[in-house]
């Protein structure tokens, strides 16, 4: 049976369709009356065109006569093109920068064992972290109680003049252009000085941290800071056992003095000329004295946060003391000694003197032009920042003291770092019967940002001594559950594993996991036993972040079917339906194609009809115009 395609002609009321051959059937004529008409409305046209001439003729161009043997040339239509005037002298000046940095670090004496000094200048911009926490205390051992006290002594007498003479002068104006309608155009001029002072430090002790960190520019990245409880105690991280010292004698002699003079011009005006802009002029001084401090004691933190800019991010990982005033912070701890048996003797005398004599300049006015002439100056910016740490004594064991500097922006957090231990368990089944052997795998790793120390695993009897565990390192142990053949049915048995550590861990709820294996009656056929070989049938039974995949249930893709199959059954019914107006069955009934033919030959016979009147009405105006010509 060959294919019948149903058309559809839309309108109002109830139209039947009509098949391929009769729809052609039915435009056939009207088709043919239509070519008919364009055929002779193209004959009109073109009869019409030769009729009517609607481009008038062109004037002549008038020349004049030749005078003095010179032929002028012909005016042009459309006139001369305005061409703007050049500046008679142009002046564009490049941008200038001058920067400098000073680091100075004068008369610093360490007396005792493991302290550990680290300065950090970072005179640009930054965007990585700073990571300190691979610094290892590996403070010495705690001397036994009865034997002799270790004796620190030291004398340090330190006398420093320090002085800083900086000139920077950076110019892009001073520009001259007396010609009438000149154009001077200046860059910008940038001026950067950044100065750290550190002298006369004395330190005496034993295990102890001394920092300074100086971010001159925009620190974008974490600074991370070494273990804090490592110098604190590194035997036991036990806080309260902690050294102490039994006899503290220590002479502290300070004089201080700092001068900062400082000179600064920013210039962007004192313009002569025309048309004058000036561009921006700014100075920044920043200036930190710390000066004349005696830290004496053990067993104790101080740790300074000076924020100059604007800080996004946050304090992670403190747990001591906080205090907060604007633009400043401190964080500090003390904690009590029960085991003395170090004694320490300082004598500290210093004499310092820190001078700055700072002289900065940054210009882009002082521009001269002539009449009707055009000025435009750049930013003129000025910045500085200075730092000066004079005179500090620290005595006593196992300290940490640091202090941070903010001159620029900070984006990033200030990390006391800790380990953080997971662990996790998985069996090759989920059921066995008594007697079984089941194969099991534990996995452990250190997600934090500092090793773990002294790291146990264990589960029922088994111990694994692992030792440092570094951050991102991760392990596997393997070992066989078996089944007591005497173990009531049906039951479950509970395997836990548990890891820890002697280093501080704030985070411990995943330190620990745990696993449910089902005991089923034994059957009358031998009970298999799970392979311990068989690693690939281990299925994850917990995880630290469990996830779920969506997933297409089999009753939707039925139900999906069905659907298409009551729609298919739909639309065959509504095909055999004759009273549906657009149905299989109606559309085969004769269409009366005849009224169709009439009213295109109608259509047809107008269209030709209008031709030719149009036609009768142009063709005396044309001859009209012929005459006037």
């Amino acid at each position: 049976m060959g294919k019948r395609f149903i058309y559809f002609i839309p309108g109002e009321g109830n139209l039947p369709g009509v098949s391929h051959k009769e729809f052609m059937k039915a435009f056939k004529y009207p088709l043919i009356f239509v070519l008919l008409a364009i055929m002779i409305s193209r004959s009109v046209l073109v009869k019409a065109q030769d009729v009517i001439d609607p481009t008038p003729a062109a004037a002549p161009t008038e020349i004049p006569a030749p005078t003095d043997g010179v032929t002028p040339t012909p005016t042009d239509p459309a006139g001369p093109t305005a061409t703007p005037t050049p500046p008679s002298v142009e002046i564009q000046t490049p941008t200038a920068t001058a920067s400098a940095e000073i680091d100075n670090n004068v008369n610093t004496n360490i007396t005792g064992q493991q302290i550990i000094p680290v300065v950090i200048n970072n005179f640009s911009g930054n965007t990585a972290a700073v990571d300190l926490s691979t610094i290892d205390p590996s403070c010495p051992a705690n001397p036994v109680a009865d034997q002799p006290a270790a004796v620190n002594q030291a004398n340090n007498q330190n006398n420093a003049d320090v002085t800083n003479n900086l000139s920077l002068n950076v110019s892009t104006g001073g520009n001259v252009a007396t010609d009438s309608g000149s154009l001077i155009q200046t860059a910008d001029a940038s001026v950067n000085a950044n100065i750290s002072n550190v002298v006369n430090t004395n330190l005496s002790g034993n295990c102890g941290f001394f920092n300074v960190m100086n971010f001159f520019e925009n620190q974008n990245g974490d600074v991370i800071l070494p273990y804090e409880l490592g110098f604190i105690d590194s035997q036991t991280q036990n806080i309260a056992s902690s050294l102490g010292v039994n006899d503290l004698k220590v002479v502290n002699t300070n004089n201080a003095l700092v001068n900062n003079n400082i000179q600064t011009s920013a210039d962007t005006g004192n313009n002569v000329g025309g048309a004058i802009s000036t561009g921006s002029s700014q100075t920044t001084i920043q200036i930190l004295n710390d000066i004349n401090n005696n830290l004496t004691g053990d067993n104790w933190l101080l740790v300074t946060i000076n924020n100059l800019g604007t800080w996004q991010g946050n304090l992670q990982g403190w747990w001591g003391n906080y205090y907060q005033i604007p633009h400043q912070a401190y964080l500090w701890f003390q904690m009590p000694s029960t085991m003395n048996n170090f004694s320490i003797a300082a004598v500290n005398g210093n004499q310092g003197t820190i001078t700055n004599d700072i002289r900065l300049a940054a210009d882009t006015g002082n521009n001269i032009g002539g009449a009707n002439s055009i000025i435009r100056t750049g930013n003129a910016n000025i910045n500085l920042n200075i730092f000066n740490l004079l005179n500090t004594n620290i005595s006593g064991n196992h300290w940490f003291y640091s202090t941070i500097n903010f001159f620029g922006d900070f984006t990033g957090n200030i990390i006391f770092p800790r380990p953080d231990l997971a662990v996790t368990i998985k069996a090759a089944a989920d059921k066995a019967y008594p007697g079984d052997k089941i194969s099991m795998q534990i996995a452990y790793f250190n997600q934090g940002n500092y090793s773990a120390d002294n790291t146990v695993l264990k589960t029922g009897e088994n111990r694994w001594f692992l030792g440092k565990i570094a951050p991102g390192q991760s392990g596997i142990a393997d070992f066989d559950l078996s089944i007591n053949p005497q173990t009531e049915t049906p039951s479950v048995l509970v395997a836990v594993v548990l890891i820890s550590t002697t280093t501080d861990e704030p985070n411990q709820s995943n330190n620990r996991a745990a696993i449910d294996v089902s005991i089923q009656p034994p059957e009358t056929s031998a009970a298999a036993t799970v392979s311990q070989n068989n690693s690939d049938s281990l299925l994850p039974v917990l995880q630290i972040t469990p996830s779920k995949a969506a997933t297409v249930t089999p009753s939707a893709l039925v139900a999906g079917y069905q659907q298409s199959r009551n729609a298919y059954l739909r639309g065959k019914a509504l095909a055999a339906d004759t009273n549906n107006p657009y149905s299989e069955e109606r559309s085969r009934k004769p269409f009366p194609f005849k009224y169709l033919v009439m009213a295109s030959a109608l259509i047809a016979l107008a269209v030709l009809i209008s031709i030719i009147i149009i036609y009768y009405i142009i063709s005396p105006l044309s001859t009209d115009n012929k005459r006037q010509k």
